[in-house]
C-alpha cells in the first residue's frame, strides 16, 4: 500500500472513531469521564491492587453511566473491586464515586472455558449427594440432642423417602419432653417413649408403593427396631456416616442387634466417608 493511501486510511479510521466517540458522548449526556471509560474499554490496562497486579480484559469491564445523586443518595458497588480512575480504586460496600466506576467481576476468572466440551471434574457423587440430603433433612429435627436424617433412594437413583427423628403427626413438640434423662430414672418423662426416628418417618414417608432393593442413606447407624423396619420394607442397602460400633465406652446393645439382624438378613451395610463437606447459603 502506498503512503499516500495509508496516510488516508488512517485519517478515515481516526475520525471514524472520533465520530464515534462523539456520539457516545452526546447520547451519555456529554460526559467528559467518559473518555476514561471507552480507553478502558477498547485498550487493556493494568493496575495494581494491594500490591498484586490485576489485569482488566475487555470482556470483564462493564460501562456505568455516572451517578450525579448526592453521595449519601448513591448506589453501592457489590462487585468485590471497581476502579473510578486507573489510579483511585474503590472497594466492596463503598458508594459509586464520579466518574462512572469500571467495575471488574473476578468470577469471570473463575469460569470455565466456554469452548471446552469436557464435563466439570469437581461434581458430587450418588452417594454423597444422598447423604447430603439425609443431612439437610436432618435440619429440620426438634430434637437438641441429636438430629438424625435418612434418605431412601431406588435402584434408578430417584429419591423414595426422606425422614427425620421427631415426634408423631399431631403431636406437639412443646408438650412431650426432648431430655435425654430424668430425676428418679422416669424413663415417661424423657423423649425415648414417644420419639419416631429418621429410618421410620422414611420409610412411612415412601412416594413409592414397595422399596424392595431400595438403598437408606442415614446419618447415624440404625438402632435394632429401625433395622426390623428396613429389613421388612425390603430395603437391601445401609448407608452410614456415623457409626455407634465403636469407639471407646461400651456399645448400645441395641446396635449389636441390628447389626445382628442385618447379617441375618443379607442387607449391605456400608459406612461412607465423603469426600466434600457442603455449606448451604441463600446469598
Amino acid at each position: 500500500m502506498k503512503p499516500d493511501t495509508l496516510a488516508a486510511v488512517t485519517v478515515v479510521s481516526s475520525l471514524t472513531t472520533l465520530a464515534v466517540g462523539v456520539g457516545v458522548l452526546l447520547a451519555w449526556n456529554a460526559d467528559p469521564h467518559l473518555l476514561h471509560q471507552l480507553r478502558y474499554l477498547f485498550t487493556r490496562k493494568s493496575t495494581t491492587q494491594q500490591g498484586k497486579k490485576l489485569v482488566l480484559p475487555r470482556t470483564a469491564v462493564e460501562l456505568r453511566p455516572v451517578d450525579h445523586r448526592p453521595a449519601q443518595d448513591r448506589e453501592t458497588c457489590n462487585d468485590e473491586c471497581c476502579f473510578s480512575t486507573p489510579t483511585k480504586p474503590c472497594f466492596a460496600g463503598e458508594p459509586f464515586e464520579t466518574p462512572s466506576p469500571l467495575c471488574l467481576d473476578k468470577s469471570g476468572f473463575d469460569k470455565p472455558d466456554p469452548y471446552s466440551p469436557s464435563k466439570r471434574s469437581n461434581y458430587v457423587s450418588w452417594d454423597e449427594y444422598f447423604m447430603a440430603v439425609a443431612y439437610l433433612s436432618a435440619a429440620r429435627s426438634k430434637d437438641p440432642n441429636r438430629q438424625v436424617g435418612a434418605c431412601i433412594v431406588g435402584s434408578d437413583k430417584v429419591i423414595l423417602g426422606i425422614g427425620y427423628n421427631g415426634f408423631p403427626r399431631g403431636c406437639s413438640d412443646d408438650v412431650l419432653p426432648w431430655s435425654k434423662l430424668a430425676e428418679n430414672d422416669d424413663v415417661l418423662k424423657t423423649k425415648y417413649p414417644y420419639v419416631c426416628h429418621a429410618e421410620m418417618n422414611a420409610i412411612m414417608n415412601k412416594n413409592s408403593a414397595s422399596l424392595a432393593g431400595a438403598s437408606i442413606y442415614v446419618t447415624l447407624y440404625p438402632c435394632n427396631e429401625c433395622a426390623k423396619l428396613i429389613i421388612q420394607a425390603g430395603i437391601q442397602h445401609v448407608i452410614f456416616c456415623k457409626g455407634k460400633l465403636e469407639g471407646a465406652g461400651k456399645v448400645d446393645p441395641s446396635y449389636i442387634a441390628s447389626n445382628r439382624l442385618f447379617q441375618l438378613a443379607g442387607v449391605e451395610v456400608a459406612q461412607l466417608q465423603p469426600k466434600q463437606s457442603f455449606t448451604i447459603s441463600y446469598d
